[in-house]
């Protein structure tokens, strides 16, 4: 395969690259918390992790578990374009503890997307090799 590049564009493209090499600005990988760190929440919960080593993992998988919810959500009636955003609690056995609606939105589509997630089972987060107990968020668009 052969590029085609005009001179200017190859003198851009390494202009481009001498600036971030040079001028010490090579883009950083995002920050993220360091392992074992506990959720901050509104709920009161002291002893579940955001960021556990292993993060849990609906069994049926996670495309399979995202179908499963979505055509639940498929059978209610939610008017207009919306975006649902849902935090389940899961414990140590993979069992969904709790469901915090996140983003609110019609509280017939809440109540079927909290239902639906509590159904699934999960495998549980892990940290120094045990379970503990975590967070996990959930983000569906649907019209």
């Amino acid at each position: 395969m052969k590029l085609n590049l005009y001179p200017n564009q190859v003198t851009s493209i390494l202009l481009f690259f001498a600036l971030f090499i040079f001028a010490g600005c090579v883009p950083s990988k995002p920050s993220f918390p360091p392992a074992g760190t506990l959720w901050e929440n509104e709920y009161g919960y002291t002893d579940v992790y955001s960021v556990p080593e292993e993060f849990p993992e609906p069994e049926l998988g996670f495309r399979i578990a995202r179908q499963y919810i979505l055509s639940r959500l498929s059978k209610t009636p939610c008017k207009g374009y919306r975006r649902l955003v849902l935090q389940a609690i899961i414990d140590e056995e993979g069992t969904v503890m709790a469901v915090h609606v996140h983003k609110p939105v019609e509280e017939a589509c809440e109540e079927t997307g909290v239902d639906a997630v509590k159904k699934l089972k999960f495998t549980p987060a892990t940290l120094d090799g045990e379970p503990v107990k975590s967070v996990f968020a959930f983000s569906f668009k649907f019209e």
